[in-house]
């Protein structure tokens, strides 16, 4: 079968979901870290109850992930990542109303959890995938490097948007100010991907004959549970890290905009990561992918805890770090679209999204707790090394799985053409 050549529709579509996920995504899960040190002098909040606003959001992505997979297969995913553009500008319209209120918080939150599911690297991924048979790693990879240059630009933004006082009032002012930004912000996404992304889908396969499984025949696959795991300690001693780096670095002394100043280089980074593991999956493999990104997350971790904060080397230890951190958002769709094709995967893709939202969640959340009782942020770090160490040790044992899929794949296309 000759492969259909792009349009320049489908161009301007690649442009959109790189739009969605620089903006409503990353914004939803990166722009909270920026205000946590604002949060606790404005309305008197701990460490740990800043981190469990976002540590929800994180967590309703993972676990709403198998619900907007159904979404996208049944509805299309344009429908769905318009949804959510909208619900990400009314949760931050929401939050710039906050008076202190920890319940209200948290209900803000759990919207932008739904929002920020709606508009993630499933819908996103699956609308481009078709598009691209020889590249797709490397589309995938593209358009989540929106992802980096949200986060790039996330914490500078709102660095810049916050007042540079400790006084309560001002600061609580600054804060609804800086949200009713970011929820003005969101509107773009929105009617770009209305304008230029048409519903159109190709019913193309990544060059498997393989059937899409059912759920219940995911959850009985060992290459699925061995991925998930190694996903969920991957995204929890990243996002463990991540999170608080601002918090971290203004307590080793740093101002605010010097701290989201190097969050933002790591992040920025993430851009570069998920090309080069992108480029990794379609020249090698998803694994050899996910394995490099990996290493470079415990590389990062490693050298944040051997590195002083106001050294110079930091911002290579950020670089590092972010290169890991964004190759670890392409894993899931180059792992589904590797095995099972691009056709009604929104289902496959959610269930492995549930690992790494779990990890996402849980990591800061832990991170928090451990610095509230050790008061030691060395510490924190050395666990999500340990944690990160255990990912690697798994997605190194995927090999012999992996290989048997292939063979699977293999005998079926032969199959199929006898």
């Amino acid at each position: 079968m000759s492969r259909q050549p792009v349009t320049a529709r489908q161009w301007l579509g690649v442009v959109a979901t790189f739009l969605v996920l620089a903006l409503p995504f990353s914004f939803a899960i990166f722009s909270l870290t920026t205000f946590y040190d604002s949060f606790a002098i404005a309305f008197h909040w701990s460490r740990t109850n800043a981190v469990t606003g976002n540590s929800i959001i994180l967590l309703l992505i993972g676990v709403l992930s198998p619900f907007i997979g159904k979404a996208v297969d049944a509805l299309s995913a344009k429908t769905v990542i318009l949804a959510g553009c909208l619900l990400t500008s009314l949760g931050f319209a929401l939050l710039s109303t906050l008076k202190g209120s920890l319940a209200e918080y948290y209900l803000y939150c759990a919207l932008l959890g739904l929002s920020g599911c709606a508009s993630s690297i499933l819908a996103n991924s699956i609308l481009i995938g078709p598009w691209f048979e020889r590249s797709r790693g490397l589309m995938v990879g593209i358009i989540n490097g929106g992802i980096g240059v949200g986060g790039f630009m996330a914490p500078r933004l709102i660095a810049k948007l916050l007042p540079a006082t400790r006084s309560e009032s001002v600061l609580a002012s600054g804060i609804s100010h800086a949200f009713l930004v970011l929820a003005g912000l969101m509107l773009i996404p929105f009617v770009t991907t209305l304008l230029v992304v048409t519903n159109e889908t190709r019913k193309r396969t990544a060059g498997l004959n393989v059937k899409v499984p059912t759920t219940g025949e995911l959850l009985r696959m060992p290459m699925f549970w061995a991925f998930g795991v190694s996903l969920f300690c991957a995204a929890h001693a990243m996002v463990g890290v991540q999170n608080p780096m601002v918090l971290y670095f203004i307590s080793e002394g740093l101002t605010r905009p010097s701290g989201a100043a190097i969050l933002s280089i790591a992040l920025g980074s993430a851009f570069f990561g998920k090309v080069i593991s992108g480029i990794l999956a379609d020249k090698i493999s998803a694994r050899a992918a996910v394995i490099f990104s990996i290493v470079c997350v415990f590389l990062g971790i490693l050298g944040l805890l051997a590195t002083p904060a106001h050294s110079a080397a930091i911002d290579w230890v950020a670089v590092v770090f972010g290169l890991g951190y964004g190759g670890i958002f392409n894993a899931v769709p180059v792992i589904v679209f590797e095995n099972f094709g691009t056709h009604k995967v929104g289902s496959s893709l959610g269930w492995l999204y549930v690992f790494f939202g779990l990890g996402t969640a849980t990591g800061p959340e832990l991170a928090a707790q451990i610095v509230d009782t050790t008061h030691s942020w060395s510490v924190a770090h050395a666990v999500d090394l340990a944690i990160v160490a255990v990912a690697l040790l798994l997605a190194l044992a995927t090999g012999r799985l992996t290989r048997r899929r292939s063979e699977i794949s293999s005998k079926a296309v032969l199959s199929a053409s006898s």
